[in-house]
């Protein structure tokens, strides 16, 4: 619910990652324990803090398919509010909310334990729909229904982008070439025993 409510209305594409529950995971214990892991690493770098992987629960990555924005929920910092470092960034004001960064990138300060970075101008936006939002889109939240609650990494994509709004690791680039076709899917994995997990997209015709 820390997060639901920040997401808005105009949102195609959510992609989840419950990172309490993954490192609970016997899949994760064995291979990535002692390994780095971006999902961890690259949040941390962005927001300026050094975060225990314990410490962080929770990522999530909101797309309008034009500007994407990374919400984090965990434990930041023991004060009220976390001292955010970042090299040639300012502190400024609005709304009410705390940012650190400038005027093309920030990180937003949303609560003691809510966390955002991304675009500015994303981040204001975020701002301005804060207290408006039921949650999730429809379409979206339809995706999400038919996923366990097990799963520890999840996405949902309602269309309307012609490439992923992030980039694609080797050859997993070469989803772009049919990303366009799709009018939307969703991705799921559970790593509670192995791995298992369901991959869809839906599309107009054949």
């Amino acid at each position: 619910p820390a997060l639901s409510s920040l997401i808005p209305p105009d949102t195609i594409l959510l992609a989840g990652a419950r990172l309490d529950k993954l490192q609970e995971t016997p899949t994760f214990k064995k291979n990535l324990a002692n390994r780095p892991v971006p999902l961890f690493d690259d949040f941390s770098k962005q927001i300026g803090l050094q975060v225990r992987r314990q410490d962080l629960w929770e990522l999530l990555l909101i797309s309008d398919g034009k500007q994407n924005v990374i919400l984090g929920r965990g434990k930041f910092s023991d004060e009220a509010e976390p001292r955010i470092e970042i090299p040639g960034s300012t502190r400024f004001a609005y709304k009410g909310f705390n940012l650190v960064g400038d005027e093309r990138e920030a990180v937003l300060l949303v609560s003691p334990s809510v966390i955002g970075f991304g675009p500015t101008p994303a981040l204001r936006s975020l701002i301005d729909n804060k207290g408006k939002s039921n949650g999730p889109p429809s379409n979206l939240a339809a995706l999400l229904k038919e996923m366990p609650a097990e799963a520890v990494l999840w996405a949902a994509y309602g269309g309307g982008v012609t490439k992923l709004p992030f980039n694609a690791p080797g050859d997993m680039a070469n989803i772009n070439k049919i990303i366009g076709s799709i009018q939307s899917g969703s991705m799921y994995l559970d790593l509670r025993a192995g791995v298992s997990g369901l991959i869809t997209g839906n599309c107009a015709n054949d």
